[in-house]
């Protein structure tokens, strides 16, 4: 891992300003081209459990656990907060990894965003080889598991809870359940989307996970005369998972949800719903840091729903809500590559798109429209470092007149991660604790939300801060 790239990278640098160990621990874990799976093996847990660790729902603090992965993914002690001496006694690997000086934080972009290069496939299999070892030497599994579970348990952590219920149903054995009346299942999907669009993440972790098994069954075993709605239902379904697993990034979860949500809208001939999968595709493309690839997917579905401008036709809102949400998310890939003029080309096409839509902005169930626009400009400034920027774009936006709390929720944290941006962290912890009255289930849930907090007990004075500490601890932040 000498000289690898991912130690200059942006999201190494706000990972260790920020005290964010997961994530550091992830970066180093992709360069390495391993996979949460191989890193568990030898940790002798599973691959949530890494998730968790890596993404701040299960804290690492146990100094064991710090040492070995110190030890196996050759990443400075001091970088984890270890002194520099420290080692396991059964230390298995010997290398040296480049050390680390700590630059300003800075929080712009998606959670796992980078580009970290390929690891040498001979330094990964002897990485493996040696992986393979540790794990016939180490013996943590007990403590591990057990923090894990009383993570997921947590009540004030309903997004853990949720990802754990959605995995047993993903990567477990077939479901068993009885299929349901297609009215029904479509009152329950109805249901459920509207708990996403209110953040209301406790119940999510009842329902969506039923859904999808119910969603399956009914599926699985309904007649030719039912299958069309059937797939239908059963894509959409797919496609809120993913958008759910997206937000807590438990990418590798989602791109499961997010290929069966693409192949039943495909075999269903339902074009919207395509349209959307792709659209989650894309943003899982773009969070593996191929940013040019998920702006073209983007932009080609788009062109795929593309409406002529005929006089008196009349405009199909869906077909052109899923059109500007297209728009919106290749504008921010855009944004990701740091390609500014491409970035505000697509987001205009995407302002155009509403413009043209009139009423409320609900026809979609992202609830796509103009005010929706601005909030992705917010975003593409912040990835492009433009934290002035990104505020002005901000004022444009009244919260009020977007369409979800989900959205709203949304708005705020963008906000906040360009205060830090900024520098100015007061004004980034105000920005959270609005997220946090807006939809406090999702604020306790997210990974973005946490490093914030991390980097503001790292920058703030109680006295300009009061009750920090309190909401580090409701929103999970290890501090």
């Amino acid at each position: 891992m000498s000289q690898h790239p991912v130690w200059n990278s942006p999201q190494m640098t706000a990972a260790q300003a920020a005290g964010d160990l997961g994530t550091v621990v992830r970066l180093v874990r992709r360069a390495h081209a391993l996979t949460q799976s191989e890193l568990g093996s030898a940790l002798h847990v599973s691959a949530s459990t890494i998730s968790r660790l890596e993404t701040g729902r299960q804290p690492l603090t146990d100094t064991g656990i710090l040492k070995l992965l110190a030890e196996l993914l050759a990443i400075p002690p001091e970088v984890l907060g270890l002194a520099a001496d420290e080692r396991p006694r059964n230390a298995v690997i010997t290398t040296t990894a480049v050390p680390v000086t700590p630059r300003p934080v800075s929080v712009g972009g998606d959670s796992g965003d980078v580009d970290e290069g390929g690891e040498d496939p001979v330094q990964r299999r002897q990485l493996l080889a040696k992986l393979a070892v540790a794990a016939g030497a180490t013996a943590i599994t007990p403590k591990l598991v057990a923090a894990s579970a009383a993570r997921a348990a947590d009540a004030n952590d309903p997004g853990a809870l949720l990802v754990a219920r959605i995995e047993d149903v993903l990567l477990g054995p077939r479901s068993t359940v009885a299929p349901a009346p297609l009215p029904t299942l479509r009152g329950i999907l109805s249901g459920v989307v509207r708990d996403f669009q209110a953040c209301q993440y406790a119940k999510l972790a009842d329902r969506l996970p039923r859904l999808v098994a119910a969603a399956e069954a009914t599926h699985d075993h309904a007649d030719d005369g039912d299958r069309r709605e059937a797939t239908a239902i059963l894509a959409h379904t797919y496609n809120v998972t993913t958008r759910m697993l997206i937000k807590l990034d438990e990418d590798h979860v989602a791109w499961i949800s997010g290929d069966r949500a693409r192949t039943a809208a495909k075999n269903g001939d339902d074009v919207l719903t395509f349209a959307e999968a792709t659209r989650n595709l894309c943003i899982l493309t773009r969070a593996a840091g191929r940013h040019d690839k998920a702006r073209d997917l983007a932009i080609d579905a788009a062109q795929q729903l593309q409406i002529a401008d005929s006089p008196g036709q009349k405009i199909d809102r869906l077909h052109l809500s899923q059109r500007g949400l297209l728009l919106s998310t290749a504008g921010y890939s855009a944004a990701k590559s740091g390609d500014r003029a491409g970035s505000r080309q697509l987001l205009d096409e995407a302002a155009a798109a509403a413009d043209r839509l009139t009423g409320e902005a609900r026809d979609n169930w992202m609830g796509f429209g103009a005010p929706g626009v601005r909030l992705y400009r917010v975003s593409s400034a912040l990835v492009l470092g433009d934290a002035g920027t990104a505020i002005d774009h901000a004022r444009h936006v009244r919260p009020a007149e977007l369409p979800t709390v989900e959205r709203r929720a949304r708005y705020w944290v963008d906000v906040a991660r360009a205060f830090a941006l900024w520098g100015k962290y007061e004004d980034c912890y105000r920005a959270l604790l609005a997220a946090e009255r807006a939809a406090p289930e999702e604020t306790r849930s997210l990974p973005v939300v946490r490093t914030l907090v991390q980097a503001l007990v790292a920058n703030t004075r109680r006295s300009t801060a009061p009750g920090l500490r309190e909401f580090a601890s409701r929103v999970n932040a290890p501090i």
